[in-house]
């Protein structure tokens, strides 16, 4: 028993000594970090079943190995993630009519005092944001940058969304689509997103939740488009299918969404006109 208090003492005047160190050496980091180097050593020499006297130079490559797919793996990660969060953005602003207005007062806030971390937390929960009198920003210049970057949006929007369908289609194996039934795919695309602001303008309730299903439904395609690349040896891209047809076929998709991302700024300038007319008759 005397022993077993010895010993535990000791392992707890360890833990205090850790507990204790300079904060570049934080005891909460550096044992955790032993332990993973421990567990690493094990699995070099038990699992991959090293020689002993090999297993100082393997636990080096281990490591070594351990931090490039840890980046490689959170790259792949942060990226899948951002498909997430465009299409979240997009459509949180595609759902508010008053969005750009709101686009607006956040970027006068931080402007005023700068905090990144408010204005992204602002950015991304736009429901949450004092809702303003009107849904038509306040200055010209305001309005031809937030009519900008939804221009662009639309545009970024109809691309992901066509190669996103195209890649699941051509993933579960449907038949191959033909030159003249591919332009309903850039059709659609433009259409999900249109459909929602629309819906929200009227004040439908349950638009939010459309889109949200929506894009929800968007990260799926992306996640199976990504998986039927992956497990393809040779596979095939809208664009490059594209490219692969007559020349003239990517310069016409190029000026279909080109259209079609115009389209949107229509719709809401006619919407602001309407709202403008009311407010001048009151």
């Amino acid at each position: 028993m005397k022993i077993q208090k010895r010993n535990w003492f000791k392992f707890k005047r360890l833990l205090t000594s850790l507990e204790i160190l300079p904060k570049r050496v934080d005891g909460r980091i550096l044992l955790p970090s032993l332990l993973i180097f421990l567990w690493l050593f094990l699995y070099d020499l038990l699992l991959l079943q090293s020689n002993p006297i090999d297993s100082v130079s393997g636990f080096l490559n281990l490591i070594t190995s351990l931090v490039t797919d840890a980046i490689l793996l959170t790259a792949v990660g942060v990226g899948i993630f951002g498909f997430y969060l465009f299409f979240d953005l997009y459509f949180s602003i595609v759902t508010d009519p008053y969005s750009f207005s709101k686009l607006e007062m956040i970027w006068n806030e931080y402007r005023e005092k700068p905090d990144l971390k408010r204005f992204f937390y602002q950015f991304t929960h736009l429901k949450e944001v004092l809702q303003p009198n009107s849904p038509i920003p306040t200055t010209i210049s305001a309005t031809l940058v937030v009519f900008g970057v939804y221009y662009l949006i639309n545009l970024l929007g109809i691309i992901f969304v066509t190669e996103f369908i195209f890649l699941t289609l051509s993933g579960i194996g449907v038949a191959e689509l033909s030159t003249e039934n591919e332009i309903f795919l850039p059709l659609l695309a433009a259409a999900i997103p249109l459909g929602s602001r629309v819906s929200s303008i009227f004040g439908y309730k349950k638009a939010e939740e459309y889109s949200t299903m929506i894009a929800e439904t968007l990260f799926l395609l992306a996640l199976v488009g990504l998986l039927s690349i992956i497990l393809q040896q040779s596979f095939q891209t809208f664009f490059l299918r594209l490219l692969e047809a007559e020349k003239k076929a990517l310069g016409i998709f190029l000026a279909l969404i080109l259209y079609l991302s115009i389209i949107p700024l229509l719709v809401e300038i006619i919407f602001w006109a309407l709202v403008e007319g009311k407010t001048d008759r009151i």
